[in-house]
């Protein structure tokens, strides 16, 4: 059963102690186990939220008060699903469309979702979790801090500060350990792919939220098996369904098999993706799909820039002539295509959990390199793997745990040891390589996999730094400046983040209409729209101080009866918000630097990745599989891939010279 609770205590005592007493006394007296969703409410973005506090600390309260609990068991629980039911709702909810109310009429028209396929839901269950556990961990095999409320009244008693940081720090806990348990679906994979693969005109190249997201069905393969490798490393539960036992010994076999569980997915999600055969007039997806599955997939020629596949997967283009109560067909094409890709986020976001701190690290890793290593085109490629310093690239890493701490979960005090996790997997995986004096060299060989890590994230750097540079445009914005402070003052957030998005829409529109230049800083995507997206980019200003919350004062007492006066005081005090600005460049400086020194290296090292290092990587790593060997392992094949590339190298002096 379930029992009824409000929204919303506010400062009901009567209301709050009550709900204490019956958890506390169902959690003492019953046999039951009690169930509630840690993070308060849903998540449109499937990005976890923070944990609040209310229900946990009730729970916990109990066992600090040393009454008749002596421990209280936390079980985590994951829930996936394999396609969301209101996908498009919630990207819509994001672009600032409330949710359309519930009627009889919305009910009946409901009944087609009957006749679509939403494919799997999973619930995992993890280790059960021990409070005391964790207590005794933080504090010794001691009760001093129980047994210093032994004489204190039950109703009386209050959590102190150290207590309400050690039922914080175990949410947290509690909150990771739930997504590390959480189930890895493949359309969370193929949607990671999509957004990291872009086909661009010379204007779109800067326009990067104009670029057309398609893939050939091959590479797509190819890469979705990269990634599944890179999680499975990682200790990532990755749903992949069982095929024969052949698969093991038939590399082609394996890439078939992966062909149709892409193909599978991409039938559940019709209403996302777009299944196009090269040189064909046919529209028929059905057809199409049927053709795509008796296609015979090559195992060689995936890893190739080139595929000789006819089939591309496209992120579903909207229709411009769709009715829409704007006058303007761009804007009704814009604002679909900014849902749709707000959408597939929402699948990619289920796993990126798992990736934001080894990305972040080689973020940092890179800002380092571009600092302490100003080469050339011209250098040995050796030493175009630079140097990287692990003190420095550490205040980088803290920076961005920071600045992205509402996007991403991170425990409080973590820092450290999620930096030297992440250090070790690099390590291990032969990113890598390490030097005297804590210091890292880029392996030449695995460039492909460094430079994935860092594209994945850089879209969310991005759309925050033009979220800033909204702010920082002020003057020429319909956002409220106090010049002779230089300040923004605003009194409501919420108008604030509408006011913001509405801006970088027109910015938008206006860019494709060919009414503005186009400027070489728009790199940010579609998601920029996302009032979720801006809504943190705000909050994480009040963390570092540039956003500052002021308590509105009462204007009744200093006006005298005076109308005039009191209307000039309501004015002022109706502005609860302020915005230092000098202290938000400085942050936003901070930010586009990292973004830009990173960039000035991703060029070379993008063009290098596509010569012959990864080339001859690539084809060693398939030479294994063909001879059923191990993978990858070390110093020994190192010494063989650097003989091959000395061979390939040699034979392709004249191109590498030119590049």
């Amino acid at each position: 059963g379930a029992f009824f609770i409000r929204r919303s205590f506010g400062s009901d005592e009567l209301y709050w102690a009550i709900f204490h007493q019956y958890v506390q006394e169902h959690l003492t007296n019953c046999d039951r186990p009690l169930e509630f969703f840690i993070e308060g409410t849903r998540s449109r973005t499937s990005k976890s939220l923070p944990p609040k506090q209310g229900m946990i600390s009730t729970c916990l309260e109990l066992y600090l008060k040393n009454r008749r609990v002596t421990d209280i068991y936390f079980v985590p629980i994951s829930l996936t699903y394999e396609r969301l039911l209101e996908e498009l709702l919630y990207s819509n909810e994001l672009l600032g469309i409330p949710k359309p109310k519930e009627s009889v009429n919305g009910l009946v028209k409901a009944r087609t979702i009957l006749n679509q396929c939403y494919g799997s839901i999973f619930i995992n269950f993890a280790r059960p979790m021990s409070f005391r556990e964790l207590m005794h961990t933080l504090e010794g095999p001691t009760l001093k801090n129980r047994l210093s409320h032994t004489l204190t009244p039950s109703f009386v008693f209050e959590l102190n500060a150290q207590q309400m940081e050690t039922i914080e720090s175990f949410s947290y806990v509690a909150l990771l350990e739930m997504l590390r348990n959480q189930v890895v679906q493949p359309i969370s994979l193929i949607a990671t792919c999509m957004l990291l693969a872009s086909t661009a005109t010379s204007r779109q190249r800067r326009l990067t939220f104009e670029r057309s997201h398609q893939i050939n069905l091959e590479r797509l393969c190819y890469q979705i098996e990269h990634l599944k490798n890179v999680l499975v490393n990682l200790g990532v539960k990755v749903y992949w369904p069982l095929v024969d036992q052949k698969s093991n010994q038939d590399h082609s076999f394996e890439i078939d098999n992966l062909k149709h569980l892409v193909l599978d997915n991409i039938k559940i999600h019709a209403n996302l993706f777009a299944l196009v055969e090269i040189n064909s007039n046919d529209t028929d997806f059905e057809k199409i799909l049927a053709r795509a599955r008796n296609y015979q997939m090559s195992s060689t020629n995936a890893s190739k820039e080139e595929c000789s596949c006819p089939f591309l997967i496209k992120l579903y283009q909207p229709h411009s002539n769709r009715s829409s109560s704007s006058s303007n067909p761009i804007d009704a094409s814009l604002f679909e295509s900014a849902s749709l890709f707000i959408a597939l986020c929402s699948y990619r976001n289920q796993l990126v959990h798992n990736l934001v701190r080894i990305s972040f690290v080689c973020h940092s890793l890179m800002s380092v390199l571009v600092n302490d290593e100003q080469t050339t085109a011209q250098s040995d490629s050796d030493e175009l793997m630079g140097s990287m310093s692990e003190t420095r690239a550490f205040d980088a890493y803290k920076f961005l745990v920071h600045l992205f701490n509402k996007e991403f979960i991170f425990n409080r005090g973590d820092e450290l040891k999620d930096f030297n996790d992440a250090i070790r997997f690099l390590l291990h995986t032969n990113v890598l390589k390490a030097n005297n004096n804590n210091k890292y060299q880029l392996n030449k060989f695995s460039l492909k996999k460094f430079l994935f890590f860092i594209r994945i994230f850089r879209s969310v750097m991005n759309n925050y730094a033009e979220i800033y540079k909204t702010l920082l445009n002020a003057k020429s914005n319909r956002i409220k400046l106090n010049e002779s402070t230089n300040q923004i003052e605003f009194g409501d957030e919420k108008q604030l983040v509408k006011t913001i998005q509405q801006i970088i829409f027109e910015k938008m529109n206006e860019a494709l209409m060919g009414r503005r230049r186009v400027e070489a800083s728009m790199k940010f995507d579609l998601e920029v729209l996302s009032l979720n997206l801006i809504q943190n980019a705000l909050t994480t200003l009040k963390q570092f101080g540039v956003l500052i919350r002021l308590s509105n004062g009462s204007s009744d007492d200093s006006n005298g009866g005076d109308d005039v006066d009191s209307k000039e005081s309501k004015t002022i005090n109706k502005f609860s918000y302020f915005i230092h600005l000098a202290k938000l460049n400085d942050l936003n400086t901070r930010l586009v630097y990292l973004i830009k020194a990173n960039a000035v290296k991703l060029k070379f090292l993008n063009r290098l990745s596509t010569s012959n290092y990864s080339q001859v990587y690539d084809r060693a790593h398939l030479l294994v599989k063909s001879t059923e060997q191990s993978a990858y392992d070390g110093e020994a094949d190192d010494e063989a891939l650097n003989k091959m590339f000395e061979m390939n190298f040699n034979s392709n002096k004249k191109k590498n010279a030119k590049l």
